[in-house]
């Protein structure tokens, strides 16, 4: 007898009816790093390093930097003011584009960086 006296009924194991499929599920990794996924956050001129929130992995942005109306109206002035070989200059200036953020994995959409 149980030194216990509320103690459960022993442990009977029943034969497994036939057409029953036995499935033994793993235990799930755990992780003990904290994620956090940034709703609007603000982007820089550099790639960033964060949690992309369509694929759910931490990512380096991959950026994209784009010619805008203000790259074109400094080159315009750059003409209109005798300074026409100085007009290519806003062109390879980052200072003067726009930069986009994309995921490298699912090429989601980031963020932007507007100059």
């Amino acid at each position: 007898m149980s030194s216990y006296p509320d103690a459960p009924p022993p442990y009977s194991a029943e034969p497994i009816p036939q057409g029953v499929t036995v499935v033994q599920l793993q235990p799930q990794p755990v992780s003990n790093i904290p994620i956090a996924i940034p709703i609007n956050a603000p982007m820089g001129p550099q790639p960033a390093i964060l949690v992309c929130s369509a694929c759910q992995q931490q990512i380096m942005t991959r950026v994209e930097m784009r010619n805008t109306t203000k790259t074109h109206c400094w080159a315009l002035c750059c003409c209109v003011f005798l300074c026409w070989p100085c007009a290519c200059l806003p062109y390879c200036m980052p200072a003067c584009k726009d930069v986009t953020h994309y995921c490298p994995n699912c090429d989601a959409y980031i963020g932007a960086y507007k100059n």
